[in-house]
């Protein structure tokens, strides 16, 4: 039997130099199978104002504690098996056209570069990286001229 965790994490006002911020705390399962506890900043008290209105912008920013990456529950691990489930649960859906658009941006630009990524690694990684290789995709290569 799998078990499951359907806890919410906890919201918390944490006082800033630069201003009182709500911070948002989660355990969360990672590929080894232990807990790891992470937290995140959901925006300062000025803008919410109320514990409601923090948790308000959490879901908007789409951040589920109950997420486990250990491998057990199925959940994809890497980028290309996110892909995978993207094409069978999601692309179907899509118009043909849009289907055959898509099938051919992921395999002839997004898959040979991201594939083989950790998901984790990728959510941990600046989005410097993929503004790069986006700018990279736009720049002329030497035999197109």
């Amino acid at each position: 039997m799998i078990r499951r965790r359907y806890q919410r994490g906890t919201m918390s006002r944490v006082k800033r130099v630069g201003g009182d911020v709500f911070v948002y705390r989660w355990r969360e399962t990672g590929m080894d199978g232990q807990r790891h506890p992470r937290s995140r900043v959901v925006g300062t008290v000025k803008d919410l104002r109320t514990v409601t209105a923090a948790w308000q912008k959490l879901e908007e920013l789409n951040i589920s504690p109950n997420v486990d990456l250990s491998g057990k529950s199925g959940a994809p691990a890497t980028f290309g098996e996110l892909v995978a489930v993207y094409r069978e649960q999601e692309l179907t859906k899509d118009a043909f056209a849009t289907q055959q658009a898509y099938t051919s941006y992921l395999d002839n630009w997004i898959l040979p570069k991201w594939r083989e990524q950790s998901l984790h690694r990728m959510e941990q990684t600046p989005g410097k990286l993929f503004e790069a290789w986006l700018q990279s995709l736009s720049k002329p290569r030497a035999n197109d001229r």
